[in-house]
């Protein structure tokens, strides 16, 4: 039996100790997929607000040299593969970065680009933020050359 195991939202505030302990016991036999944000918004994992008054600062994940250190090293040894997730993971008055944001195709490439230098890997998948993405949204990832994992909501009005 095979599994693809998806973790979302890996980002500047994730520590490596967040990722050992989700999946140390099981990446040696299953390889994890990463969905990495480029450059978090002020938001915490799980939404939360890091500082209510930065949502207009940005967060690296290349700023975080703990993370990418150890990040490179699961990817060389094959437990651990990249994928973007969204630009900034923010919402724009209440909808998804992806479903009807501004400068999609640039900030598409960007963030490849981005994540690729930072990690010394391929990026070939786009998760879309929040699973919801549009067809401006969809026309950027096609453009940038990347495949889209997306998951369809169990709530049938989300689909």
């Amino acid at each position: 039996m095979k599994f693809v195991i998806r973790d979302d939202d890996t980002c500047f505030w994730t520590t490596p100790d967040d990722l050992e302990q989700a999946f140390g016991a099981i990446w040696n036999d299953t390889p994890v997929s990463l969905a990495c944000v480029p450059f978090n918004s002020g938001k915490l994992p799980g939404g939360m607000d890091h500082d209510p008054d930065s949502s207009a600062e940005r967060f690296p994940i290349a700023d975080n040299a703990e993370l990418v250190r150890a990040i490179r090293a699961k990817i060389e040894s094959g437990q651990i593969s990249i994928m973007q997730h969204g630009w900034s993971h923010q919402d724009i008055d209440g909808t998804p970065e992806y479903v009807d944001g501004s400068s999609l195709a640039t900030k598409t490439i960007e963030g490849k680009n981005y994540l690729e230098s930072t990690f010394s890997t391929e990026i070939s998948t786009f998760v879309p933020p929040h699973n919801s993405i549009g067809t401006q949204g969809t026309r950027s990832v096609v453009s940038a050359g990347m495949n889209i994992l997306h998951a369809f909501s169990h709530r049938p009005s989300e689909r």
